[in-house]
């Protein structure tokens, strides 16, 4: 094995910097299983993570299809579920890096949980950490640990994100069904010669006019 590359904080202070540093943690964890020949077993990545917005969240959504083909399984938390089209590609399964979201990401929906770090662990093999959930999005470079090779670590993290998992709930329907409506333009860009709507009827079938 190569030496590890030291990445626990930025060196640059700019978002392409920042992007940078989240893509090169992914890749070094991406490349873990096949240098030190895992189990099947040890090919679990959990992530906790501040909304789907995180940086970490970003760029693990980035690797998605490399998390397929090295048969990675995903188990996501975020303490923040904002309407976004980030969040309607976690939970969108055509698009999501989890084979089935609905039973892989959870919310932490109570706010004291915010006091957790932001995390993402392979198994029992390696972790990273960063600042807490309540860290403001837009804050520069805050605090980041990565521990590639101490198993100590990761074990620990293991630990936290299944008791955090165990009062974390699952995502409300609620947000499936808007993913899913969002998802269809056929249904958002209604054109209005083919039903022979006026403008004013189509203001009343707006879908925040709908609902029952």
């Amino acid at each position: 094995m190569g030496p590890i590359k030291e990445i626990n904080c930025p060196l640059d202070h700019d978002d392409t910097a920042e992007l940078t540093y989240f893509f090169d943690v992914i890749d070094q964890f991406l490349n873990i299983p096949s240098e030190q020949n895992l189990n099947p077993s040890q090919n679990t990545l959990t992530l906790i993570a501040r909304s789907a917005e995180s940086c970490i969240a970003k760029a693990l959504y980035n690797h998605k299809e490399q998390l397929k083909s090295h048969d990675i399984h995903l188990k996501v938390i975020f303490t923040q579920l904002s309407a976004s089209q980030d969040l309607n590609n976690w939970l969108l399964p055509d698009q999501s890096p989890c084979t089935k979201p609905e039973q892989s990401i959870r919310w932490a929906k109570q706010n004291n949980l915010s006091d957790a770090h932001e995390q993402l662990t392979l198994g029992s093999v390696c972790s990273w950490s960063g600042e807490s959930m309540r860290r403001d999005v837009n804050a520069r470079f805050g605090f980041y640990m990565f521990d590639k090779s101490c198993k100590t670590s990761a074990i620990r993290a293991q630990r936290s994100f299944k008791a955090l998992w165990k009062l974390s709930q699952t995502i409300p329907q609620a947000h499936f069904k808007r993913a899913r409506f969002t998802h269809k333009p056929e249904f958002l860009n209604l054109e209005k010669g083919t039903a022979n709507l006026s403008s004013k009827t189509s203001e009343i079938l707006a879908p925040e006019y709908t609902r029952h």
